[in-house]
């Protein structure tokens, strides 16, 4: 049997900040990686939130001195999760509901991983780019 998505994006390098840090340093992480949005974990590797390009843009609406905030401060800490056993339809289900692009993969309160809006989609993309060629080799038989 195959892994699935979630599977797959636990193993995956996942990029985390912790809550001290101050906002300019999730910043730059989140430029230099290219990525949306960074799990913030204790030292234990345990989910405290996350902070997303949208929770920075929020703040910057509010706040005159961002550069002296720490990640704490501004990160989502109702923080909507999974576990590697959730499959890609359900993952999507959940980012539709709640507006998010982001969930990151957790066994108790430890991070495993984070899944994006984009890893979602891929995978929708293979599975019915392989559902046309097996339609497509079915008509031709």
């Amino acid at each position: 049997m195959s892994a699935t998505l979630v599977q797959t994006v636990s193993e995956r390098l996942c990029h985390t900040i912790i809550p001290t840090k101050f906002l300019t340093s999730a910043i730059e992480k989140l430029v230099d990686h290219r990525i949306g949005a960074l799990p913030v974990v204790d030292q234990n590797k345990a989910l405290k939130g996350i902070i997303s390009e949208r929770d920075i843009i929020r703040q910057l609406k509010v706040s005159d001195n961002f550069r002296d905030l720490q990640v704490e401060s501004v990160m989502t800490r109702n923080v909507i999760t999974c576990t590697v056993d959730a499959r890609a339809n359900e993952i999507m289900e959940l980012m539709t509901k709640y507006r998010i692009r982001h969930i990151p993969i957790t066994e108790g309160k430890k991070l495993l991983g984070i899944i994006s809006i984009g890893d979602v989609v891929s995978r929708l993309l293979e599975k019915y780019k392989m559902e046309a060629e097996l339609l497509k080799s079915y008509i031709n038989s």
